[in-house]
Formats: C-alpha cells, sequence, structure tokens
C-alpha cells in the first residue's frame, strides 16, 4: 500500500470520528450508503478499522448524487 499514513494513533482516532460523523449526517438525511475495501473488511472481520489501510471507504448509491 502506498503512502506513510496508517490508521493507527491520532490519525486512527480522527478516522473513526470522520467515520461515525459522516455515518450519522447520511443517516440523519435518509441517505443510503455502503462501507466498502478495506473500510468494511476491518468492521466485519475485526470490528475495527484496519491499522494498516490509509483511507476510510464510503459509497453513497447514485441516486442521492444530484441531492
Amino acid at each position: 500500500m502506498a503512502g506513510k499514513h496508517r490508521l493507527v494513533g491520532k490519525v486512527l482516532e480522527v478516522a473513526k470520528k470522520m467515520l461515525v460523523d459522516s455515518t450519522n449526517i447520511l443517516e440523519e438525511n435518509n441517505i443510503k450508503y455502503i462501507l466498502e475495501a478495506g473500510t468494511l473488511l476491518g468492521i466485519v472481520r475485526e470490528n475495527r478499522l484496519l491499522p494498516w489501510d490509509n483511507d476510510i471507504d464510503i459509497t453513497v448509491t447514485e441516486e442521492y448524487e444530484k441531492q
């Protein structure tokens, strides 16, 4: 994986807050979303964000693209 930033320490704490805040906003606005890739794998398999990942993967379905 390219890049030096990993989801550890302060970066992990910021990533968790961003994930929670983002999903709360989406849910409050009844916008369907999907966690994908490393984010989904980490949450399902290990109940956490993977420390060797370097991003958060969220997809919003196409029907909400113009909102």
